[in-house]
């Protein structure tokens, strides 16, 4: 391709524009065109700190302030400068451009719009690099139709390093999620200081649609798509305090969407007419017409891998077919071990930001305090219950089985900060591990692993320190050995031993004809309850059957209670009226059960099992719908698409959501009938290559077979 007649291709550009977004910069402007004017005035004068000096500048300069709707003196200081009221004496003009507020992205995309330079350099209002870096952009814009700005230096040392340490923790888990999925090679996409020709950032800009901090992310992968050649130019950078980024749930949310739905904004953007071409120099990376090559052999190192896994007997990693859920670019150009990647970095974006906002906060861990209370009293010697706390909800109260207390006394006997970390950690880790495991597609895990992450539930239940993580990793081990006793009873078991809820599953078991499961998980539950008895005596357990009578009676009042009987008693309903709606969620739940039991599919009734547990409690707290994981997983997997609204739909803040949400997806798995053969996996378009070396027609839970006559799901 031959270059555009605006590329600077050697020449130097006669003018440049320097567009400077502001919001409520009041404070901190002033100085910063002080200094940027203050060095454009010494032209062919030496720079200080040993920078360049302006003489490498073009002779026609023009400063662009984008006012972005601030309410503050903002726009009133730069029309008082003697810059913008007498352009002729001084070295450069100052202009200023008005818009309403929307956000850097919006006022960089005017003010790059509006710019006439040759050369366009967007930078930080605070002067955060220096304007003695400006010949940097504009020499490596004689060669590249872009430049990025890099707080890397050649030799590896990081200018960020000053910056507060949560702040280089969530930069990290953005870079790792960004480079991923649109950036690909550039290290340092948020460096506030971008050159562009004329040409390039009228293209680029015109075809911008994110406002947010991930606008920089935008502008790259459009400027790959686009074919133009992009330069990284390392520059000095000081860490300006003042920023007015604050890490959130909302904000982690709204950079997790924005970079999730790029390459989909832009799936219709193809290579430049006036494309790139031609050598670069050493700080050119790679160019569009490059990626086809890149692509292959990213392909080529997912199916090696893939087969290196298979032969060690690890999960396959079979391809989703194209449209499954109307986003056949997973499968075009990311493999599901990249996906699962991405997935990942999102969550530690999203998990780090709330960690960064709770430190401190009373809430952090608060849930799992009560447990470590009820450890400290085992320790002390006194009485593992509280029988003065009668009213349920309330943190602190300990509402678990005697033997859940003997696993949380190791965490009592350390500091009780490292103790919620640890469990915080131990939580973490159940929860990835409940997804990996899961006897569905890799694609499948990877969305699973997003939007429940991202979920209210999740988030709320992980920050509490709820045992709820515990229990879903237990329930993704019974569903993916689905047909080995030991595995589904031992599991049963201990999740009734850490919530009683779960006992709904051995009914589902009896009721299924799992008999070996039943007598095997009972054998595991009587041996720990004696154990449990020896150690704490039966006094504990007729304290805890105590506590759950009165917590029960009391279920009305309980604050946060979302089970359907105490929603209609706090919308006015009388008590007698409530309990009667409690009793009939709790037998049309029962009914449910059995029907699934008896006429779904294996892993259907088994999960229906898990859902029913819940509405068969006269509490239904909002962290119970971690649970819901596991059937949003099988439902996607057997190819619905509305499940994966469900978790998310947490965030609206209406309690009906809870028992409405339980109550579809109970009735959906009930409603999935098929075959009750011994293998309660789910179809799949072949066997794994484990299962056809040893020529076996079984396949183990966990394992996806093909159901009789071929047919999909």
């Amino acid at each position: 391709m031959s270059p555009g007649p605006d590329r600077l291709r050697g020449v130097t550009p006669d003018s440049l524009t320097l567009v400077l977004p502001a919001y409520n910069e009041e404070a901190r402007l002033g100085s910063a065109l002080d200094e940027l004017f203050g060095y454009l005035r010494r032209r062919g004068g030496q720079a200080r700190d040993g920078g360049l000096g302006a003489e490498r500048l073009p002779g026609r300069i023009e400063v662009l302030v984008v006012d972005d709707g601030s309410t503050d003196g903002t726009a009133a200081l730069v029309r008082a400068r003697p810059e913008a009221t007498a352009p002729g004496a001084a070295p450069a003009t100052l202009r200023l451009l008005s818009v309403p507020h929307g956000g850097k992205g919006a006022a960089v995309r005017a003010g790059m719009l509006a710019a006439e330079g040759d050369v366009i350099v967007f930078a930080d209002a605070d002067m955060a690099t220096p304007p003695d870096q400006l010949p940097l952009l504009v020499e490596a814009l004689e060669s590249a139709d872009v430049a990025l700005g890099s707080r890397i230096q050649p030799d590896g040392s990081d200018m960020r390093r000053s910056q507060p340490a949560w702040r280089r923790l969530l930069g990290s888990a953005f870079h790792l999620l960004a480079s991923a999925w649109v950036a690909g090679p550039v290290r340092d996409t948020q460096c506030g200081f971008k050159g562009f020709t004329r040409a390039a950032a009228h293209d680029l800009f015109a075809r911008q649609r994110i406002t947010s901090i991930v606008f920089d992310v935008e502008l790259i992968y459009l400027a790959r798509r686009r074919g133009y050649r992009i330069a990284v130019v390392p520059i000095r950078w000081y860490d300006r305090r003042g920023s007015r980024m604050h890490p959130g749930i909302a904000l982690a949310l709204r950079v997790a969407w924005d970079l999730v739905r790029i390459p989909f904004l832009h799936r219709g953007v193809s290579m430049a007419e006036e494309g790139s071409a031609g050598e670069g120099s050493s700080l050119l990376i790679a160019s569009a017409e490059e990626r086809p090559a890149a692509r292959r052999l990213r392909s080529w190192l997912g199916t090696a891998l893939a087969r290196a896994l298979e032969r060690r007997g690890l999960r396959p990693t079979p391809r989703w077919p194209k449209g499954r859920f109307g986003l056949p670019m997973l499968d075009r150009f990311l493999t599901p071990l990249a996906i699962e990647a991405s997935a990942a970095a999102a969550l530690v974006f999203l998990y780090a930001s709330a960690t960064g906002r709770s430190l401190g906060h009373p809430t952090l861990g608060y849930d799992f305090l009560a447990y470590l209370a009820a450890g400290q009293r085992l320790v002390a010697g006194q009485a593992l219950y509280d029988l003065q706390q009668t009213v349920p909800g309330p943190f602190g109260l300990y509402l678990y089985p005697p033997p859940f207390a003997l696993l949380i006394v190791p965490l009592a006997l350390l500091p009780q900060s490292f103790a919620v970390a640890l469990w915080l950690g131990v939580l973490a880790a159940s929860f990835v591990s409940a997804i990996a495991i899961l006897p569905t597609s890799p694609r499948v895990r990877a969305l699973t692993l997003l939007v429940a992450g991202t979920s209210w539930p999740v988030l709320n239940g992980w920050r509490l320190g709820q045992v709820g993580f515990v229990l879903l990793f237990l329930g993704a081990v019974g569903w993916r050995w689905l047909d080995r006793p030991w595995l589904l009873g031992g599991s049963t078991a201990l999740g009734v031993l850490a919530k009683v809820q779960p006992g709904a599953i051995f009914l589902w078991a009896l009721l299924a004809g799992r008999w070996q499961a039943v007598v095997r998980g009972l054998g595991i539950g009587v041996a720990l309850v004696v154990i449990s008895v020896v150690l704490l005596g039966l006094g504990a357990w007729v304290d805890y059957l105590r506590i759950l009578v009165g917590v029960g009676g009391l279920s009305m009042t309980a604050s946060n209670n979302f089970a359907p009987g105490a929603l209609a008693y706090g919308a006015g309903a009388s008590e007698s009226v409530a309990r009667a709606i409690e009793l009939g969620t709790m037998a049309a739940a029962l009914t449910a059960l059995i029907v699934a039991a008896r006429r779904a599919r294996p892993a259907a009734g088994y999960l229906a099992a898990i859902v029913a547990s819940q509405l068969l409690s006269p509490l239904l707290w909002d962290h119970y719908a971690v649970l819901l994981v596991l059937p949003v997983a099988y439902l996607l997997e057997r190819g619905r698409r509305w499940p994966a609204v469900l978790l998310p739909a947490f965030w609206l803040p209406w309690p009906i959501l809870y028992p409405l949400v339980f109550a579809v997806i109970l009735l959906a798995l009930a409603a999935d009938s098929g075959s009750r053969g011994a293998t309660g996996t789910l179809p799949a378009a072949r066997p794994s290559a484990r299962a056809a070396c040893a020529g076996r027609d079984r396949t183990h839970a966990g394992r996806l077979s093909r159901p009789p006559g071929g047919a999909r799901p």
